[in-house]
């Protein structure tokens, strides 16, 4: 057991104790850095090894670094409120700032992928929603200011239509103010 734990063999070192926790902690940092990171295999190996002892201090970065990763994986499926929860479990857990901005700039896409969608749809209120959720988890600005345009075009059309041309024309303004090429 000792040798495979050394050499960091771990499946060899679980199959003489399945609950030995500084290999389950090993497995789960490899799965989670292994180039198709196993993050919900390495979640269970994380359960396993707080299940035989809470109080290995090994724990809580490696299960920070998995919140983090789970949360990146979530966002990019467009899975946003779980990502959001998982985000922030990996920040009570002090994550790393690199796990962290990974996690951040994936929902920042899936909350601007969100608003394009919304634009598609011509969904104004869909659009402001994401774009403001897109704001929070750092998007960039250039996108935010060109998907809030769209969201004041599309306004402004509806109000055209409705015979609000004042509203139009002011809505039109704002999408101006916001991406000078409309």
């Amino acid at each position: 057991l000792a040798d495979a734990v050394q050499q960091q063999h771990w499946d060899e070192a679980l199959a003489i104790d399945d609950q030995h926790v500084p290999a389950l902690i090993g497995r789960a940092n490899q799965r989670l850095n292994s180039t198709t990171p196993d993050i919900e295999g390495a979640v269970a190996d994380i359960r396993l090894a707080e299940q035989v002892d809470f109080t290995n201090s090994e724990i809580k970065p490696v299960k920070a670094q998995a919140y983090a990763k789970r949360a990146a994986s979530l966002a990019t499926d467009g899975k946003n409120a779980d990502a959001e929860k998982d985000l922030k479990e990996a920040e009570a857990l002090n994550a790393s700032n690199g796990d962290l901005a990974a996690a951040r700039q994936s929902l920042a896409m899936a909350y601007l992928n969100q608003a394009e969608d919304a634009a598609t749809q011509g969904d104004v209120a869909g659009i402001r929603v994401a774009s403001d959720s897109a704001e929070r988890f750092q998007a960039a600005a250039a996108d935010l200011a060109r998907l809030r345009a769209e969201a004041f075009r599309l306004e402004g059309l509806q109000k055209m239509a409705a015979g609000d041309a004042a509203g139009a024309l002011s809505s039109f303004e704002e999408a101006v103010k916001l991406d000078s090429s409309l």
